[in-house]
């Protein structure tokens, strides 16, 4: 009979074991696991952080010009055991206006803290044609992006003519008068093509004027 009732004792000494560890969630060695999610340190590509890095401070912006077109954004984990996301050291592209980059650290216990970079690129300022071309003629001086004002000559049985400007920069606009055709009277002629650069900046306004010549 006692070798039953010890093998009870035990028994219910193991259930309360149980008990004890689901309750406390400790591991049965006694370890707790850390619950460190900071950041110890915070590096960017491009710019200067604002403010500057605090691992108690979890949110920085900086601006870069519109010539960065990506930027990276590496962060090292205070505690060894804490995991932090693959956005880390990867470089991320950048559009105009504000780009957030989020890094997540998770601790060892699950334990989360996010990190988040709003990058602000500014907006493009380039107003400059890539090319121009001429449906009839020839345009004097030869094209170049620096130069605005052009000629050409025509005969006189050509009553039309159409001019038409690419931009160097896809976020600029270019006005309606590229790539239409455009009526000649004889004499001098001038068209007008206006490039918007994505800043609102609008650039020197390139002028071909058109010699309509009377045979």
């Amino acid at each position: 009979m006692s070798d039953v009732h010890i093998s009870r004792i035990g028994t219910a000494v193991l259930i309360i074991a149980a008990m004890l560890i689901a309750f406390t969630g400790c591991e049965v060695d006694g370890e707790e696991k850390s619950s460190n999610a900071a950041l110890d340190n915070l590096i960017v590509s491009q710019g200067e952080l604002s403010p500057a890095f605090s691992s108690e401070v979890t949110s920085y912006t900086l601006s870069v010009g519109n010539e960065v077109d990506s930027i990276t954004v590496t962060g090292t984990v205070a505690d060894e055991t804490a995991e932090l996301s693959s956005v880390s050291g990867t470089e991320q592209s950048l559009t105009t206006g504000d780009n957030t980059i989020t890094l997540t650290v998770t601790a060892e216990d699950g334990s989360i803290r996010e990190y988040t970079v709003t990058v602000t690129r500014e907006k493009s300022s380039n107003a400059d044609l890539d090319n121009l071309i001429v449906s009839q003629g020839e345009l004097s001086p030869a094209f170049s992006s620096d130069v605005t004002s052009y000629t050409v000559s025509v005969a006189n049985e050509i009553d039309s003519i159409t001019v038409t400007g690419s931009v160097f920069d896809e976020t600029a606009e270019l006005s309606s008068e590229s790539g239409a055709a455009q009526s000649l009277s004889e004499g001098d002629n001038t068209i007008t093509l206006t490039v918007t650069a994505e800043d609102g900046y609008s650039g020197p306004i390139c002028q071909d004027s058109k010699s309509k010549k009377v045979i």
